[in-house]
């Protein structure tokens, strides 16, 4: 080989290498850079691209879906409210569909009975979802 032929190359070669460096070194800063600032992955999961965790937001207490019910019904109710207790025994907490069921007994002006109230409040936002307030209809409506 002459020597100009293998200058070339040699040139050639370093350039290839200095692009090859700036090409590499773009896709690491690029990578290591966390979009959101919730991600607290690791400098390697990051660059290989693993998968982020969810950030899941925290849920509130049964009180606080409680307390939004609470509201709402008197809202709904307005100046016939009486009295309204917290039925313990069949409100829950639904994980799956992320929400609680609240029920409540509600009592009237001028009523001896009681009428009932479920809302479905969310457990993340404290939102209600669904709100229902029905009369007791007598003997088979307490049975199921």
């Amino acid at each position: 080989m002459n020597r100009r032929y293998r200058e070339w190359l040699v040139v050639g070669l370093a350039a290839l290498g200095v692009m090859a460096f700036s090409v590499g070194l773009t896709w690491v800063v690029t990578n290591i850079a966390p979009d959101d600032p919730q991600d607290t992955r690791s400098l390697v999961e990051r660059l290989t691209n693993a998968p982020r965790e969810e950030h899941v937001p925290s849920e509130i207490p049964m009180q606080a879906a409680y307390a939004a019910c609470r509201s709402h019904i008197e809202r709904e109710v307005g100046s016939d409210l009486r009295n309204m207790s917290f039925d313990n025994r069949s409100s829950r907490h639904n994980a799956q569909e992320r929400h609680y069921q609240i029920f409540v007994n509600v009592y009237m002006q001028g009523s001896s009975d009681s009428v009932y109230s479920r809302c479905n409040v969310s457990s993340v936002t404290a939102e209600i979802e669904e709100f229902r307030l029905r009369a007791d209809e007598g003997f088979l409506f307490r049975l199921f």
